[in-house]
C-alpha cells in the first residue's frame, strides 16, 4: 500500500536516470500537491525577482519538503525564467560530500572529472540561469564529523556563489547550513498541513488508488 501511495504521488516512472539528459532527469509534480500555496508563492516570487539566491525548505520528516521544491522546479512561472536549465539531486543517506558533487557532475552529464564540483561549477557559470535543487541535506549537514560539516558548507557556499543559479535546499531541522545567505525570510519552516488540506489530500490519494490496476 505504501509502494502504490508513493508512486500515485509522484507520478510516472522514467528510465535510470543515467540514461536520459540532465535536464529530463527531473522527477514528475507531485501530483497531489495540497495546502502549501503561500510557501510555493513566496519561493516562486524570489527566483522570478532575484538571481544569485539561496533558498532553504526546513521541517520535519514527511511534511512535503521535498514535494514543494518539485512544485517550484515545474512551475510555470519558473520554467518562463529558468528554462530547461533546472536541476535536481538528492543526497538522502550520503555522509560523504565528495559523493554529493560526483553525484552532481554525473547529473549534468560532466562524468569523469577529477574535481567534480568544480566541472559542475564550470558547467553552471556557463548558463544564463540554472535552477539547482539540493534535497534531503539532512544525513550530510547533521553529521558528528566537524569536518563533513565544513565539507557541506563549502559545497553549497561554492554552488551559491556561481552568478547564474538560484540554490534551493531541503533539509529536517529548523536552521541551514551557514556560508550561504538565505534569501527567504526567517527560512521556509513547514509543519504539517491543516487538517483540511490533509482531508483533502487522504481524498486525492485515495482516488488516485481506486484507478490502479489491481494485482
Amino acid at each position: 500500500m505504501v509502494t502504490e501511495i508513493h508512486a500515485a504521488v509522484a507520478g510516472p516512472s522514467t528510465k535510470p536516470l543515467s540514461q536520459i539528459p540532465a535536464r529530463a532527469k527531473l522527477p514528475a509534480r507531485p501530483i497531489v500537491f495540497k495546502g502549501r500555496d503561500d510557501q510555493l508563492n513566496e519561493i516562486v516570487g524570489i527566483i522570478c525577482k532575484l538571481v544569485a539566491v539561496g533558498i532553504a525548505v526546513m521541517g520535519p520528516g514527511g511534511v512535503g519538503k521535498t514535494s514543494l521544491a518539485l512544485a517550484v522546479l515545474h512551475d510555470s512561472r519558473v520554467i518562463e525564467v529558468v528554462g530547461d536549465h533546472r536541476f535536481f539531486i538528492s543526497v538522502e543517506g550520503m555522509i560523504d560530500i565528495g559523493n554529493a558533487s560526483t553525484l552532481l557532475a554525473n547529473h549534468l552529464d560532466l562524468e569523469g572529472s577529477s574535481d567534480p564540483l568544480s566541472r559542475s561549477i564550470s558547467y553552471l557559470q556557463s548558463l544564463p540561469r540554472a535552477l539547482l535543487v539540493v534535497d534531503n541535506l539532512e544525513t550530510l549537514w547533521f553529521s558528528n564529523t566537524p569536518s563533513a560539516r565544513a565539507d557541506t558548507e563549502n559545497f553549497l557556499s561554492r554552488l551559491a556563489e556561481v552568478p547564474s543559479v538560484t540554490l534551493i535546499v531541503t533539509s529536517r531541522g529548523t536552521v541551514p547550513p551557514s556560508g550561504v545567505q538565505w534569501s527567504n525570510a526567517e527560512f521556509t519552516k513547514l509543519a504539517t498541513l491543516s487538517l483540511d488540506a490533509a482531508r483533502d489530500t487522504l481524498s486525492r490519494l485515495r482516488k488516485l488508488l481506486q484507478t490502479l490496476p489491481r494485482r
